[in-house]
């Protein structure tokens, strides 16, 4: 399964997100944004998405992370 795709599985990620939190994803997912920017703009309409935010990360660029 793709990564991307395996996110939504993984992590529990649920639509709708906050529309603004959805925006850092898709930028993120397409590569726009880092994983640095990501884990900090994602949460910030929800912080209840900082967990997801990070489970995000782990499962898109586990070796990124160290």
């Amino acid at each position: 399964m793709p990564a991307h795709l395996a996110m939504y599985e993984v992590c529990h990620l649920v639509h709708p997100l906050h529309p603004v939190s959805q925006m850092f994803l898709d930028s993120f997912t397409r590569g726009d944004l880092t994983g640095i920017l990501f884990q900090r703009f994602f949460s910030l309409p929800n912080s209840h998405y900082i967990g997801l935010a990070e489970c995000i990360l782990h499962t898109l660029r586990p070796a990124a992370l160290g």
